[in-house]
């Protein structure tokens, strides 16, 4: 806060714009003008486990003048743990901050992308266990995991015990990361959801695939629920349900039409999330609330 006070005399914003409000909402008490806070979800989690002592931030949330929101899931959450405070809101989400680097490498049928942390939440398992099912119709397919984390020596044991074609790269990025979307037939983001634990607010892996014109499948739940318009350039699955997922993928890797036509329609949606795009939507918010 002391150097939020030394910040503020220095020059006076008209704006000040918070990202994770709870506890960041302090630190912008020192200065004047107006208040847009940025909710990522992640903070609500924290409101709720302090309990009686996250509502000490009802107050300071209520001098904001403007709330954004990353996904409608989180705006729901909000209204669910603090309540409608009355103020104008907009659901705006996280930029995707690069440009694909290779766009022009051929899709490879029966490819299968995951991007993320091989973390238990993330249900790498799901999705192993719906590519055994493939694999018993006689569909080919290989499941390539981009990530790292604590599950990924028993996701890599059940690979091999389950007999699915899994590989397991560890963190990529630029090019490689570009490739890998690029190359893929369809991107999965099988997460798994519980209320009082975690959920997918966002899923930017759905959006980055899209740039790459890879159609996508994720879990029936959370931030994704914004992101993909199903049968055009996606398809749900319900949650922790490997069967359906396997009945969803079956879909787009049997169906070449139908894989080009999502992914077609994935790089247009993909657009709306650029820098630009949504610097354009923060700018439309700063001037509304001047």
């Amino acid at each position: 806060i002391l150097k939020a006070l030394q910040v503020e005399r220095s020059f006076k914003p008209d704006i000040v714009h918070v990202h994770w409000p709870i506890p960041n909402v302090l630190w912008a008490l020192p200065f004047g003008g107006k208040k847009v806070l940025t909710f990522h979800n992640t903070e609500l989690s924290l409101m709720k486990k302090l309990g009686k002592l996250g509502r000490v931030f009802v107050p300071l949330l209520k001098k904001a003048d403007f709330f954004t929101f990353n996904s409608t899931f989180t705006r729901d959450r909000f209204l669910q743990i603090v309540g409608d405070l009355g103020k104008p809101y907009r659901i705006v989400p996280l930029p995707v901050g690069w440009t694909p680097e290779v766009r022009d490498t051929v899709k490879e049928r029966g490819r299968v992308l995951f991007v993320g942390r091989l973390v238990y939440w993330k249900g790498g398992d799901i999705l192993l266990r719906a590519a055994k099912i493939l694999k018993e119709k006689g569909i080919d397919l290989k499941v390539v995991f981009v990530g790292d984390g604590p599950e990924r020596e028993r996701w890599m044991r059940l690979a091999e015990d389950l007999n699915v074609n899994a590989e397991f790269k560890g963190w990529l990025s630029g090019r490689e990361l570009s490739e890998e979307y690029a190359k893929a037939w369809l991107l999965v983001l099988p997460s798994r959801s519980d209320p009082k634990v975690w959920t997918e607010s966002l899923g930017l892996v759905l959006v980055e695939a899209m740039m790459h014109g890879t159609p996508v499948i994720a879990s029936r739940v959370g931030g994704p629920l914004d992101l993909i318009e199903e049968g055009k350039n996606g398809l749900f699955f319900e949650v922790e349900d490997y069967e359906d997922l396997a009945l969803q993928m079956e879909k787009i890797l049997t169906d070449e039409r139908l894989q080009r036509r999502m992914g077609e329609y994935g790089s247009a949606f993909s657009r709306h999330f650029t820098p630009e795009a949504i610097a354009r939507k923060f700018k439309g918010i700063y001037v509304e609330v001047l």
